[in-house]
């Protein structure tokens, strides 16, 4: 069982963008039945990518299951191999002439990860997105980027917590594949220009030290069905 994941959709976007992207997917939530690798984790839960595409393939579940279980109770095992694939992945990226970036949490949110990975390779691109409040980040690793994701569970105090400190926020809309993104949308009497953040999942790339705050615009990728169970909590609605 590998833990990265080369070959995503998303990830490889990147490649356009002289990128090679690798992704670390464990179970969501508590879908694996230990503890929950989402503190933060609301309607989301109910809407996940789990529930839709490739992920819902019985080996794809059982594979997020393994990886959890390792995380979890087989620490150290975990991360040596965890460290030794990123060794590997960097000299693929190297022989290809392009520059490594690690995701650690495509469906988890394990902060520990991230500063673990970004303090042992310092020179590596790490990047997430968090729902966990920017007043509670371990700020100490600065190859470690995140973007803050905006949910039901957002509080006024956490925008203006990525506003003091130029931190872009994820929003998802009620969009399907190639609809039109609102150029601004305005959180807690906050108004932010929109980035289109389906083009790549290069998110440090988003920003620069002291610029202001954005919002990420990501159109909803689970099943038509299930966005009403979420539209107007985390799914922003954009039409009427």
């Amino acid at each position: 069982m590998h833990l990265l994941t080369l070959n995503q959709h998303k990830l490889n976007k990147s490649l356009g963008f002289g990128y090679l992207t690798a992704g670390l997917t464990l179970a969501p939530a508590t879908e694996a039945g230990y503890r929950s690798t989402c503190p933060y984790s609301g309607d989301c839960a109910r809407v996940c990518l789990t529930h839709s595409g490739l992920y819902r393939m019985p080996t794809h579940i059982q594979a997020r299951a393994e990886r959890t279980r390792l995380y979890f109770y087989e620490r150290k095992a975990f991360y040596t191999q965890l460290f030794k694939e990123l060794d590997t992945f960097e000299r693929k990226a190297q022989r290809q002439g392009l520059r490594p970036a690690v995701r650690l949490n495509l469906l988890s949110d394990i902060e520990a990860i991230g500063i673990t990975v970004a303090r042992q390779k310092p020179k590596l691109q790490c990047y997430d997105y968090t729902k966990l409040p920017p007043k509670f980040w371990d700020m100490s690793q600065p190859n470690y980027y995140r973007v803050y994701s905006f949910s039901e569970r957002s509080r006024p105090a956490d925008i203006q917590a990525c506003i003091s400190a130029g931190i872009n926020i994820a929003v998802v809309f009620d969009l399907a594949k190639g609809g039109p993104l609102p150029v601004t949308i305005k959180l807690f009497q906050h108004t932010f220009q929109v980035l289109d953040g389906d083009q790549h999942d290069l998110r440090f790339k988003d920003s620069r030290r002291g610029s202001k705050s954005r919002v990420i615009g990501l159109r909803f990728k689970g099943t038509r069905s299930s966005m009403p169970k979420a539209t107007g909590t985390f799914i922003q609605v954009t039409a009427i």
